[in-house]
């Protein structure tokens, strides 16, 4: 199994959810893959731009 697949089936266990098709776990994945992602790639983004600027004005 891939990585991604474990952290799938982690949150499915995670959630305490007895009976979930493979038609759920996909669209979990899906929705994760297109809402929470792009989310998570645009605040790092955020961070490594705000770290480049700061490190402009660092000394040490």
């Amino acid at each position: 199994m891939s990585k991604w697949t474990d952290v799938r089936d982690n949150i499915v266990d995670a959630l305490h959810v007895d009976d979930v098709t493979e038609d759920v776990k996909q669209h979990v994945t899906s929705t994760i893959l297109s809402e929470v992602v792009p989310a998570a790639e645009n605040a790092v983004d955020s961070f490594c731009a705000a770290t480049k600027e700061q490190s402009k004005t660092e000394a040490g």
